[in-house]
């Protein structure tokens, strides 16, 4: 464990001397400093007071420290963002008891720390300090009650009540309550999903096998079509050569492999053909095409590891992509 001795440095002006040596003696980590005039001189706070031979002159103190640091002209804040830094520095020159002479020295400054932050447009500058000098001459009356509204496009707000006296507000919405706060899972169909689908015939029970990187139910409304009009799927062949009935899309489809990856369509289609060639439920209008021997050892073990199928299909990508694919 470290212990460490803090100083404590604090300035209090217009006391008498010895005032800080009884305040002094409580505590030996803390040291009183007195601030004395310098030149009728002397600063407190934000605020240089010159002590003149009838009254007490006021005039604004800038640290030496002070970098006259604003949000820089040509950032991507908003303007009303940009402008607060120099919103307050009028408002302090029209609220303050300042002469002449220091009033038209605290504008120039303003105007050399708008130069310095990629040169503010001194139009912008007047048309601030006319509307800040309106709001002082003319102020308004507080209203006796006051409602709370809020609304994302806030900008478009503020320009509606800009010429009125209601004030505009910021709010955001990106607040820890968001984001610390669960999230629901809304139920979405299957049919909404892309992927591997199975296609059953409602009177001999036999399987369609397709991929499909839409919507099933937009797959399915184009197996209708081919059905009713042309018979361009093995599906529409089944069922029209053999008289067969197909039944509702809950019913008749299903999603044995949802997939987002279009690379991995076609092999996942492939293997789930082979699977059901082999098992004697596949229709005899879809051609099984050649078997493959790396979806063959996927079959054979019943329940395979997901880490060997997902090896297996990135391997048959390669396979595919290279034009090596039987």
């Amino acid at each position: 464990m470290v212990f460490c001795t803090v100083k404590v440095v604090c300035t209090v002006q217009m006391v008498p001397c010895d005032w800080f040596c009884q305040v002094g003696g409580i505590n030996n980590n803390m040291q009183l400093e007195p601030a004395t005039e310098i030149n009728s001189c002397i600063n407190y706070l934000d605020l240089l007071i010159t002590r003149n031979p009838t009254k007490l002159g006021i005039s604004i103190f800038r640290k030496p420290t002070s970098t006259d640091t604003t949000i820089n002209f040509y950032s991507n804040h908003p303007l009303e963002h940009k402008i607060t830094a120099y919103r307050f520095h009028i408002e302090w020159i029209f609220t303050l008891p300042l002469g002449e002479e220091q009033w038209q020295e605290e504008w120039e400054s303003i105007k050399q720390i708008s130069r310095n932050n990629n040169n503010y447009s001194i139009n912008l500058l007047q048309k601030l300090k006319q509307r800040i000098q309106r709001k002082v001459s003319h102020p308004t009356l507080p209203s006796k009650s006051s409602d709370t509204y809020t609304i994302p496009q806030i900008r478009r707000v503020t320009n509606i009540f800009k010429q009125t006296n209601v004030k505009t507000a910021y709010k955001t919405n990106n607040t820890i309550l968001q984001l610390t706060r669960l999230t629901t899972n809304t139920a979405i169909s299957p049919h909404a999903n892309s992927g591997v689908y199975a296609l059953t015939c409602n009177a001999c029970k036999q399987v369609y096998v397709g991929q499909t990187c839409r919507s099933l139910k937009l797959r399915y409304q184009e197996h209708l079509h081919y059905i009713k009009n042309n018979p361009q799927s093995a599906y529409a062949l089944c069922i029209l050569q053999n008289h067969h009935e197909y039944g509702p899309m809950n019913q008749m489809m299903h999603l044995p492999k949802s997939i987002n990856s279009t690379s991995s369509l076609i092999p996942c289609e492939r293997f789930y053909i082979q699977s059901l060639h082999q098992g004697k439920k596949l229709i005899p209008e879809q051609s099984p095409g050649n078997p493959n021997s790396l979806f063959q050892l996927v079959i054979d073990h019943h329940h395979p590891p997901i880490l060997c199928w997902n090896l297996i299909v990135q391997v048959t990508e390669i396979f595919y992509l290279l034009g090596l694919y039987p």
